[in-house]
């Protein structure tokens, strides 16, 4: 999906534990503190009369007599991803003694009944001590230096990341809501005036283009969830987690994803009374081919669903960039999210119009309202701070109804060849591959000026596919 882009800016903030940069914490500064020496750490209301957040984690490293930042980082990922870290819990008016070797785990938990809150520190020896807090510590500094020795002396970091001045500047772009709300909404408009123009024009095809156009959707779909939601989902959905729970959940959520497409299946089967144990393989396999004229409303129903969660998820991706990253950042993201929906939104168009049998109109409504999905994910990812875990999941289930529909309800039109066996053959195998290439392709755009190239790609080539069917259908060539 658009994480694509956006992981340039903050992973971390928005889906494993609602903090900025690319790490589970918002800031890190380096220390040097003496041996036996008490330092204060405070923390004030702000200008609203409330703190900034209510509690605070902090990972204390120590190095040593030596060492740097990027020293430090392994050990603390490790203490903010493990869910086994034991956070010592320090109230206002607590003294804590800093270990000098593996990691000091400490949550601060500010004193909600007065305007500061003071905790202490106390190294066992002298060193460098790297501090990795999970929100920016000026975010409740007033008048006064957050950090200080025992003679009321500030104590300045050696080595920060962020500093406060290039964390200002990131805050003067956050945008607000209206403008992620804006920015979601256009990543459906292009979709909406390719199928619009593109739409008409697949539904005038005879029945004989259909297993092409499946395998080009079927391979679009396929690459969506291959190169896209299965890689992003499996390292969100297993976020605090051991490798093997992790793993586990990601597994069960695909499934879960699948069986929801088989479910839906079913159900779309009862209510048109089309399942019976009096159906024969005949009756299976003109239903396999899409060659029954009623509405197939089990394909249509999973093709919208998966599209949906797709889209939402993008959307929620959208409102965290508007809020927390650079405008750049943000328009990079809605740059790649149009650069994979649109030919993933033909493939979805071309599935309901040739296997689930609507027309071009219900088709096109259905593709818009799930679009439109992206708008509401991204109001609330702008105003909701959502876990790693569950969107993860979310984007797994998706993953799953996806593959069912690309390998389940699809597979079976780029198997089932006609004469000439060998064209047919090459042809159906070309389709599928144009179709996983448009959606490939943004997979390797490492930049803002790539994922615009990556957009204008995926906006040409649904107008050559258009053009294409002009001469196949108005030109009557062949």
């Amino acid at each position: 999906v658009s994480l694509v882009a956006a992981t340039c800016c903050l992973v971390s903030q928005v889906w494993a534990h609602g903090e900025g940069g690319e790490h589970p914490w918002e800031w890190a500064g380096v220390f040097e503190l003496t041996g036996g020496e008490t330092y204060t750490w405070s923390a004030t209301r702000g200008a609203g009369g409330a703190y900034a957040d209510p509690d605070m984690k902090v990972a204390i490293v120590p190095l040593g007599d030596h060492g740097h930042l990027e020293d430090a980082k392994p050990t603390a990922e490790a203490a903010f991803y493990d869910s086994a870290t034991l956070w010592q819990t320090m109230i206002s008016g607590d003294s804590v003694p800093l270990a000098t070797t593996g990691v000091n785990a400490i949550r601060l938990y500010f004193d909600q009944t007065t305007w500061i809150s003071l905790f202490r520190f106390v190294p066992s020896a002298t060193g460098y001590f790297v501090m990795f807090t999970q929100h920016m510590p000026w975010e409740f500094e007033r008048e006064f230096h957050f950090f200080k020795d025992d003679h009321g002396h500030d104590v300045e970091p050696l080595e920060e990341d962020p500093t406060e001045e290039a964390a200002a500047v990131v805050e003067e772009n956050v945008e607000g809501v209206g403008v992620a709300i804006g920015a979601a909404a256009i990543t459906a408009l292009p979709t909406l005036l390719v199928l619009l123009f593109v739409g008409p024009f697949v539904d005038r095809l005879g029945s004989g283009y259909f297993p092409e156009m499946k395998s080009f959707a079927s391979g679009a779909i396929f690459a969506v969830a291959a190169f896209l939601m299965l890689p992003e989902s499996i390292h969100m959905a297993g976020a605090g987690l051991d490798e093997s729970a992790g793993h586990a959940v990601w597994g069960t959520a695909v499934m879960c994803g699948w069986l929801i497409g088989i479910l839906v299946h079913h159900i779309g089967d009862m209510v048109h009374e089309k399942a019976s144990s009096a159906r024969g393989s005949d009756a299976i396999e003109d239903k396999v081919q899409g060659e029954g004229g009623k509405v197939d409303v089990a394909v249509a129903a999973a093709v919208t669903f998966g599209d949906f969660w797709h889209n939402f998820v993008d959307g929620m991706v959208i409102g965290f960039s508007a809020r927390a990253c650079s405008s750049s950042t943000l328009w990079a993201t809605v740059a790649a999210s149009v650069a994979h929906e649109t030919p993933q939104e033909i493939a979805d168009y071309i599935v309901l119009i040739t296997k689930a049998n609507l027309n071009w109109r219900m088709a096109l409504g259905l593709n818009l309202f799930a679009a439109l999905s992206t708008v509401v994910g991204a109001a609330i990812g702008h105003g909701v701070d959502v876990s790693d875990n569950v969107q993860g999941i979310f984007l797994a289930m998706g993953a799953g109804v996806y593959l069912f529909v690309a390998v389940t309800e699809l597979a079976p039109s780029i198997l089932e060849i006609r004469t000439p066996m060998v064209m047919s053959s090459m042809t159906r195998l070309l389709v599928f591959a144009i179709g996983a290439t448009l959606i490939g392709l943004v997979l390797y755009q490492p930049s803002a000026l790539w994922a615009v190239t990556a957009a204008t790609v995926a906006h040409e080539a649904p107008q050559e596919i258009a053009d294409y069917i002009i001469l196949i259908t108005k030109a009557n060539l062949r």
